[in-house]
């Protein structure tokens, strides 16, 4: 039986696989400001990916091809919590 895809990861999971997941939980709509703090160093994989509901150019980024790049992406994230005022959780894969 084929997997019929149906959601961003469905697709990415096809020919990726997830390393870890970076989240964080707050009161205020983060997602977009977030987004956008990380399209400034980030390439976009796919426009719109992630992000159909807003006018953000993509919800998905490329971070590297190696564990290296994702521990910079990770230290990046640290960045992104001390000027939004949040805190990341990270779960490894």
């Amino acid at each position: 039986r084929v997997k019929r895809l149906k959601w961003h990861i469905d697709y990415v999971l096809e020919v990726g696989r997830v390393i870890c997941v970076a989240y964080t939980v707050s009161d205020v709509k983060l997602e977009c400001e977030i987004a956008s703090l990380i399209a400034e160093k980030y390439s976009i994989v796919v426009e719109k990916l992630g992000s159909t509901d807003c006018r953000c150019k993509s919800h998905f980024f490329f971070l590297g091809k190696d564990l290296d790049s994702v521990e910079v992406f990770l230290d990046f994230l640290k960045e992104i919590e001390s000027r939004l005022g949040v805190s990341f959780s990270v779960v490894w894969c």
